[in-house]
């Protein structure tokens, strides 16, 4: 009717066990993990949830701050890779813009200079010899030496690009020396 049961302690029912005697370092782990947590835990259950919360609230900060910190570094590379493309860009645009007025440039420098030879390059004869005694010499070529005249046009065009890190600057510049230009 009556039954007699021993309670025997958690701790040494894990060392009376065939386990523990084979794996005795494991066992010994095991046995100082489980104090801590009795003392922890089942002794002092208002610290270990005070200690466990402010511990947890550390760790969600820390995690915060890294990737709060991770972001900016993203958000500032980005910021830059975007600096750059823009920079690529506007030097890009800058060297088409600079190609396309290079090239109506020349073409206007090309109906210039046609204009000039049209208007320029009437031959202008001045005769050595006057002209009645001209006819008097049988007509020779020699006796008349024709002297072409013309206003020549020269356009010149420097073109100088500076490029620094961050600015693209242009300037040309071009002079004109005839008459026709300065109107």
């Amino acid at each position: 009717m009556w039954a007699h049961k021993t309670v025997i302690p958690f701790q040494t029912a894990v060392k009376l066990s065939p386990r523990c005697r084979a794996w005795p370092t494991v066992c010994w782990l095991f046995i100082k993990i489980y104090g801590v947590f009795e003392y922890m835990i089942l002794d002092r259950d208002q610290s270990f949830w005070i200690a466990l919360s402010c511990f947890i609230s550390l760790l969600l900060i820390i995690k915060w701050w890294i990737r709060h910190k991770k972001i900016k570094k993203i958000e500032e590379e980005l910021l830059i890779e975007k600096e750059i493309s823009q920079l690529q860009f506007e030097e890009s645009l800058g060297e088409l813009l600079l190609a396309a007025k290079l090239k109506s440039d020349q073409s206007d420098n090309l109906s210039v200079k046609e204009n000039a030879r049209e208007n320029s390059w009437e031959p202008l004869l001045e005769p050595s010899v006057p002209l009645q005694d001209a006819s008097a010499d049988s007509g020779s070529m020699t006796s008349l030496s024709c002297a072409t005249q013309f206003t020549k046009t020269s356009k010149s065009t420097t073109v100088s690009i500076k490029r620094n890190k961050h600015s693209l600057s242009k300037s040309i510049s071009s002079t004109k020396k005839s008459p026709k230009w300065r109107i």
